[in-house]
């Protein structure tokens, strides 16, 4: 959507800017009494640095800050604006679990950021989850469940430590011997530690703010949800330093004004929040009972439990969706972090010549019953840890049937996380909501930057939550339908 022609829109525009873990894009919306409107995107690959010298940990995935910063380019979104005193505000979403230290004084960075995708904190993780400690809390947890029902003592039943988790990469790259100039700010009460979100309102506002919302919060290990703060009790078990965790604020409020000097003139920020929660609200799973799937880098499957906070026993992770007016909406998230790694994979195995060839691919080519793409490249977050291999090929299995099998394989894990998600909680079939948004779905309408702007909506005023929770703003590109006869795979 590069270049479209500048449209005048009487109630102001928003500039929403969503950064996934490959994809860098800047979309500007026009706003009216019930129209969110999208006008113009632009966006960037960002580059992963797979490795580093000076961090010699296995699976390292890391991106340069400078090279983020740079892409961070939202004057071309500012200049298809007739009269900059329309401009409403910014709207942030970010990819969740990266993150960065720096210098609270100097805003200079100590590491590259480091992806959630980073495996450096495995080995710590797994010698966590084996110590007594651990155990100890497991067993309290186990037995307060039993004597209180407590969602939450039945969390702490089911707790461990995960690398996806910002706590340990963290503490692990902070204790390591190269690490000598982080552990001499944290002793002088100079470091900071945020992510995306964090980092990113720092720069804009040259470090004069220092927040973060509990939607990115609650994904990072770092927050207790049936609490509203951070976990500080787990924290200081793991000898955490709380001080450079950055201040708790609600989803959709001004949290900030960017230095002027930043993209020409001041930007109001009025909403952050994580990428994947920003992707519900903007493709309408605001009320309980609906569910969100994307598909991108990885898959995540996302029930809006309402009020209600679920602790799960097969591997979905309790979420806060957004808070807004001190009252905080909660998801239940499932995912599989290797989505876009199987379609790059059916790639080097010259499956196919064009990504957007695939799906007519797969459709045209008759399937072979008994061959199935098993998918895993590191790990199947829920609910289990298998590997990855075609299994029923045949000496006449061809590329095309492959290359379906591999990507109905992408659909039996998003069944497969729906059973687990249906084990654990009563989802009302009849009149539930399913949304399917994501790059893998060649989704036009950028769920996650919209997310985020009418969260900046509600926030500036330019919308109530009661006309977007009517499903006003809300644009549906297709509808699917179950077959009427289909066979269970």
């Amino acid at each position: 959507m590069d270049d479209r022609d500048m449209v005048d829109i009487r109630g102001g525009y928003f500039i929403g800017v969503d950064i996934g873990t490959t994809t860098f894009r800047v979309c500007l919306y026009g706003s009216s009494v019930n129209k969110c409107k999208l006008i113009f995107s632009r966006e960037e690959k960002i580059s992963l640095v797979l490795g580093n010298p000076n961090f010699p940990f296995s699976d390292c995935v890391e991106i340069e800050p400078s090279n983020l910063w740079s892409n961070f380019k939202i004057k071309c979104a500012i200049a298809r604006i007739p009269d900059l005193s329309q401009l409403i505000s910014l709207a942030l979403c970010c990819q969740r679990n990266t993150f960065v230290t720096w210098n609270k004084k100097t805003l200079e960075t100590c590491h590259n950021l480091i992806t959630w995708k980073d495996g450096r904190a495995k080995q710590a993780c797994a010698s966590w989850n084996s110590s007594w400690t651990i155990k100890a809390l497991n067993v309290v947890g186990t037995v307060a469940h039993f004597l209180t029902r407590s969602e939450r003592f039945k969390a702490a039943k089911m707790f461990s430590f995960i690398d996806a988790m910002v706590t340990h990469r963290f503490l692990v790259t902070l204790n390591h011997e190269n690490s000598t100039a982080m552990r001499e700010l944290l002793a002088d009460g100079d470091l900071a530690l945020g992510c995306l979100d964090t980092w990113l309102i720092s720069k804009m506002t040259n470090g004069k703010v220092f927040v973060t919302e509990p939607s990115s919060a609650s994904a990072t290990g770092m927050y207790d949800p049936f609490m509203g703060d951070w976990g500080k009790f787990i924290l200081r078990i793991v000898d955490f330093p709380l001080d450079v965790l950055p201040e708790l604020v609600e989803t959709a409020q001004q949290v900030a004004i960017s230095d002027p000097h930043i993209f020409g003139i001041p930007v109001k920020i009025s909403s952050s929040l994580g990428d994947s929660q920003a992707a519900a609200f903007g493709s309408g799973c605001i009320k309980k009972n609906s569910v969100k799937i994307s598909l991108g880098t990885g898959t995540f499957v996302d029930y809006v439990s309402g009020g209600e906070i679920h602790a799960s026993m097969k591997g979905m992770y309790p979420l806060v969706g957004w808070r807004i007016h001190k009252k905080s909406c909660y998801l239940v998230e499932g995912r599989d972090n290797y989505t876009s790694k199987s379609v790059q994979q059916a790639g080097l195995m010259q499956l196919f010549t064009n990504v957007e060839d695939t799906s007519d691919i797969a459709e045209e080519v008759v399937a072979e019953p008994d061959l199935r793409f098993l998918p895993n490249f590191d790990e199947i977050r829920t609910p289990v840890d298998v590997e990855s291999a075609f299994l029923g090929w045949k000496s006449t299995t061809t590329k095309a049937q492959m290359l379906r099998a591999l990507l109905e394989s992408i659909a039996f894990r998003v069944y497969h996380i729906w059973e687990v998600l249906c084990d654990e909680i009563t989802v009302d079939l009849d009149n539930c909501v399913i949304r399917v948004c994501g790059g893998r779905v060649a989704e036009n309408q950028f769920s996650g930057a919209k997310g985020a702007v009418l969260l900046a909506g509600i926030a500036t005023g330019t919308w109530t939550m009661k006309s977007i929770e009517s499903g006003q703003f809300l644009e549906i590109e297709k509808v699917f339908s179950p077959q009427e006869k289909r066979e269970r795979h």
